[in-house]
């Protein structure tokens, strides 16, 4: 597997996990240094069939990119300041409450 490409770090911006992709490997987890990524279930389905996802709060979210440099699947995504209100009802739904 071939490392992420670097991106330049803007200001502001957030980490959000891809889901449909992740593995449920909690290393991102392991690494972050506000605690705000959790686990959570969801029915299991291809590519992993296993039934525990990580989700990121993306308000507690710092930015700090060490989730992202540590998935080895490469489903966190960092999103700048204009997509996080786009992504915010997703995160909700992935944890299973719902938008307001």
């Amino acid at each position: 597997m071939s490392a992420p490409a670097k991106q330049k770090k803007k200001r502001g911006e957030k980490a959000w996990i891809e889901t449909e992709f992740c593995s449920g490997c909690e290393a991102c987890i392991d690494i972050c240094p506000v605690d705000c990524i959790a686990v959570t279930t969801r029915e299991p389905s291809a590519p992993f069939y296993n039934d525990k996802v990580c989700i990121i709060e993306v308000e507690r979210c710092t930015g700090c990119r060490l989730c992202w440099e540590v998935c080895p699947w490469d489903c966190i995504v960092m999103v700048d300041q204009e997509e996080i209100e786009e992504v915010l009802p997703l995160v909700k739904a992935q944890s299973g409450h719902t938008s307001p």
